[in-house]
C-alpha cells in the first residue's frame, strides 16, 4: 500500500508538472507581449506568437536551440535572459552599461532599453529567473516592449529642448548686451547737454535727462507718467500759451514735420525760459510709440542777438546823420541854390548823391532789421488801397525802367478793395518786390503786376519778372539775411541782401504770408497772401523806415 501511494504522489506531482507547464505555455502564447524563456542550459522553451510576429522568427526556428539571439543582434552575444541564468551580473554592465536598472517590483529581475540597429527599434525589455519549489534556478524569461514612437518622441522633445535651452542662454545672453547697450545709451542720453525727454502717444512723459531736469526744475519721479503740456506750458514769441494741438508733440504723433522752432516754457518755479525744440515720433514695426523732444535753452543766443540788434540800431541811427546830412547838400547843390554847376561838377555830384541813396538805404534795411529781430516796430494801420500803393512805388522807378526798355503788364482787380494795414509796411513790401524784379530782369525784358482776389478772405499780389531766376539749390535761402543768389551777385555789385529777409519778417509778425516760383534764366513769380482783415495794429518803440538798398 505504501509502494502504491509514492507511486500515485509521483504520478500526480508529475500530471500536476504537466498542467502547469500546460498553463505556464497557454499564458505565454496567449500574451499579446512579445516574450521567451529559456531553460537552465540556455536552450529555448518557448517562443510566443507575438515574438515570432515581432521578430519574423518563427518558434521552430529557436525552439531546442539557444539562438535568441538572432531576433536582437548580427553575432552570437548573451541576451538579458542568458545572464540572469547564469547569475553572472557583473556581465550585465558590460553588455548593457548605463541602459540597465535592478527591478523594484520582482526579486532577481532587471531592466533595460536599448536600440536595435537590425531591427531600427527601441526596446523595453526585463527578465527574470524561473525557480523550482526548492529554490533552483530552472530557467528565465525575457519580455519586450517596443518603445521607438515613444524614444522617438522623448529625443525629439530632447532635440526641442536642447534647442531651447540654447535659445535661452542666446536670448540670456542677448538680454545681458541688450542692457549693457542699454547701460551705455543710458548713461549717453543722461551726459547730453540739451535737455532731452520721451513721451508715449498721449505726452506722458517716460523717462529725461539730467540736463531736461535741470532745465525745468522737475525730478524725473516727480513727473513720469504726467503729461508734459500740462506740467511745462508752452508760449509762443507773442506770450499767448499754445494750445496741446499745436504742440510740437501732438503735431509729429499726427504724423507732421515740424523742423526746429523756439518757445518759452514754463518751469517749476513759475520762471520761464526760450527753448529751441525739435521733436521726432519714435516708430516700430510701422506703429508710432510715443516722441523724443530735444529742447535746448537759447537764453543766453537770444541775449546776445539781441544786444547785437540793439548795437545795429543804434550804430545806424548815428551812421545816417552823415549821409542824411549829405543828401540835403547834393540836393541844394543840384538844385543851382549854390550857383550854376558845370557839366563835370554835375556829373560828380550826382555820382555822390547816387552813392549817398545807396548808403541811406543800407543803413535803413539794417534799421529795420534790428527792429524786426527785436519785435519792436509800430504797426499803425488805416484805410489804404493797395493798388494805389503799388502804383505809387512803380512810378518811383520810370527812369530805370524806361532806360531798361522794359515792359510794364498790370493786372489789377476792382474786386479788391480798401483793407486796414499799415501804408509804410505795405510801401517796403511792394517796393522791395519792384526794385528786385527791375535790378533783375535783363532790358526789354517784361513785368507783370496783378492784384486779385483768391478767395473770400484773401487777396492775392504777384509780380512775375522774365529774368535771371533763382539756381535751384539757392531757393532754400532766399530770405535769408545778407543772402543774395550767386547770378544776381554777377548781374549787380550793389544790394544788401536784406529786401527779402525784412519782407518775410514782416509779412511773418503780421499774418500775412509770402512765397515764390522760379526757373534759372527763366524769371520768378513772387506773390504775397493778403488776408481782407488787414493787419493786426500793434504799439512799439518806433516805425520802419522805407528805403532803397
Amino acid at each position: 500500500m505504501e509502494i502504491d501511494s509514492a507511486a500515485n504522489k509521483e504520478r500526480r506531482a508529475e500530471e500536476k508538472y504537466k498542467m502547469c507547464c500546460h498553463d505556464f505555455r497557454g499564458v505565454v502564447y496567449g500574451s499579446p507581449i512579445p516574450q521567451f524563456v529559456i531553460g537552465a542550459d540556455h536552450k529555448v522553451i518557448y517562443w510566443n506568437n507575438a515574438l515570432a510576429k515581432y521578430s519574423g522568427i518563427d518558434e521552430k526556428e529557436v525552439v531546442g536551440t539557444n539562438g535568441q539571439w538572432k531576433a536582437f543582434y548580427d553575432q552570437e552575444r548573451p541576451c538579458l535572459a542568458d545572464i540572469l541564468v547564469d547569475q553572472k551580473i557583473e556581465l550585465i554592465p558590460e553588455f548593457y552599461e548605463g541602459k540597465y536598472t535592478k527591478s523594484k517590483l520582482v526579486a532577481d529581475a532587471y531592466e533595460a532599453v536599448d536600440y536595435f540597429p537590425g531591427m531600427k527599434k527601441w526596446l523595453f525589455f526585463t527578465a527574470a529567473v524561473m525557480r523550482d519549489d526548492s529554490g533552483e534556478i530552472i530557467g528565465a524569461v525575457e519580455t519586450l516592449e517596443d518603445i521607438t514612437e515613444r524614444k522617438e518622441a522623448e529625443n525629439r522633445l530632447k532635440t526641442k529642448t536642447e534647442k531651447l535651452q540654447k535659445n535661452e542662454e542666446k536670448l540670456i545672453d542677448a538680454i545681458k548686451k541688450l542692457g549693457e547697450e542699454k547701460a551705455k545709451d543710458d548713461a549717453i542720453l543722461m551726459s547730453i547737454g540739451d535737455g532731452l525727454v520721451i513721451t508715449d502717444n498721449s505726452g506722458g512723459v517716460l523717462m529725461m535727462n539730467n540736463a531736461f531736469e535741470k532745465m525745468i526744475g522737475w525730478r524725473a519721479d516727480e513727473i513720469t507718467g504726467r503729461s508734459l503740456t500740462e506740467i511745462m506750458p508752452c508760449r509762443d514769441e507773442k506770450g499767448d500759451l499754445v494750445p496741446y494741438e499745436k504742440r510740437f508733440i501732438c503735431r509729429v504723433i499726427e504724423g507732421e514735420e515740424t523742423g526746429t522752432a523756439v518757445f518759452y516754457y514754463t518751469r517749476k518755479d513759475g520762471t520761464c525760459f526760450p527753448g529751441a525744440v525739435t521733436v521726432a515720433s519714435i516708430d516700430f514695426g510701422g506703429e508710432k510709440l510715443g516722441a523724443v523732444s530735444v529742447i535746448r535753452d537759447v537764453t543766453k543766443e537770444i541775449e546776445l542777438d539781441r544786444a547785437k540788434s540793439e548795437f545795429i540800431s543804434l550804430a545806424s541811427h548815428q551812421l545816417r546823420d552823415a549821409p542824411t546830412a549829405i543828401r540835403w547838400s547834393t540836393e541844394a547843390l543840384l538844385s543851382g541854390i549854390a550857383g550854376e554847376l558845370g557839366a563835370k561838377q554835375r556829373e560828380y555830384i550826382e555820382e555822390i548823391s547816387r552813392c549817398n541813396k545807396s548808403a541811406i538805404g543800407l543803413i535803413n534795411d539794417l534799421l529795420n532789421v534790428s527792429r524786426l529781430d527785436l519785435g519792436t516796430f509800430i504797426v499803425d494801420t488805416k484805410k489804404i488801397s493797395l493798388v494805389e500803393i503799388c502804383e505809387s512805388e512803380l512810378k518811383q522807378f520810370e527812369t530805370l525802367i524806361k532806360d531798361k526798355s522794359l515792359e510794364i503788364a498790370k493786372n489789377f482787380s476792382s474786386d479788391v478793395s480798401e483793407i486796414e494795414a499799415d501804408p509804410q509796411l505795405v510801401q517796403i513790401i511792394f517796393q522791395n518786390l519792384i526794385s528786385n524784379a527791375i535790378y533783375y530782369t535783363p532790358a526789354k525784358g517784361r513785368i507783370s503786376l496783378a492784384l486779385s482776389l483768391s478767395d473770400a478772405d484773401t487777396a492775392l499780389f504777384s509780380i512775375t519778372d522774365t529774368g535771371l531766376g533763382i539756381p535751384e539749390e539757392q531757393k532754400p535761402k532766399i530770405f535769408g539775411r545778407m543772402f543774395r543768389a550767386s547770378n544776381a551777385k554777377k548781374a549787380r555789385a550793389g544790394g544788401s541782401g536784406l529786401g527779402l529777409y525784412v519782407i518775410k519778417q514782416i509779412t511773418a509778425q503780421v499774418g500775412w504770408s509770402i512765397g515764390f516760383k522760379s526757373k534759372e534764366n527763366e524769371g520768378t513769380t513772387f506773390y504775397v497772401e493778403i488776408p481782407l482783415s488787414g493787419m493786426p495794429k500793434r504799439d512799439g518803440q518806433t516805425k520802419l523806415t522805407k528805403g532803397l538798398a
